[in-house]
């Protein structure tokens, strides 16, 4: 019998494990904790099904494999879903000095997201529109303000595509 592993679930599993073995565990069990209250709530949250899931997964084996095991999740993660092409934006509250990472996920169907933050003045302040489906945002503001993180779904081949954010900070 031959394993058919892409180097991306041979990585995942890879980090998941060490998961296990380090600190991650708290980052696990405080994203479950606000995913548990975001669904109670409900209102970011797209309906539950195998793409919501698997953006909630993935959310957190790339919060782990980037090693943001030495975060706290700052605010409740956010699932949405966009079609080719698409944006969505959406607002947070940014405390001065804390260092933020801001991490962009998609279901299997999306092959490239991008994230572009802009500050209360509506300045870009940091944008990742690498090629991928992982972005990745680090940002340190210098004073309280209200963000914007603009979504933009660059290649969704079966729309729409499941995509979620989580905020990292410390």
């Amino acid at each position: 019998m031959r394993n058919n592993f892409s180097t991306r679930q041979v990585l995942v599993k890879s980090a998941l494990i060490l998961s296990v073995l380090g600190s991650s565990i708290l980052l696990t069990v405080n994203f479950a904790r606000a995913d548990r209250f975001s669904n109670e709530v409900d209102t970011q949250v797209a309906q539950t099904d195998r793409w919501t899931n698997q953006v909630r997964a993935q959310l957190i084996q790339v919060a782990v494999a980037a090693g943001f095991s030495g975060n706290s999740l700052t605010h409740q993660p956010f699932i949405g879903d966009l079609g080719n092409g698409g944006e969505n934006d959406i607002t947070f509250n940014v405390t001065a000095g804390v260092s933020y990472a801001i991490v962009g996920v998609c279901d299997n169907d999306c092959r490239d997201i991008d994230l572009k933050i802009y500050d209360d003045n509506g300045n870009l302040i940091s944008s990742d529109t690498q090629r991928d489906s992982t972005p990745i945002i680090r940002v340190t503001p210098r004073w309280n303000a209200r963000f914007t993180i603009r979504v933009i779904m660059g290649n969704c081949s079966n729309s729409p595509c499941r995509y979620g954010i989580g905020f990292f900070g410390k």
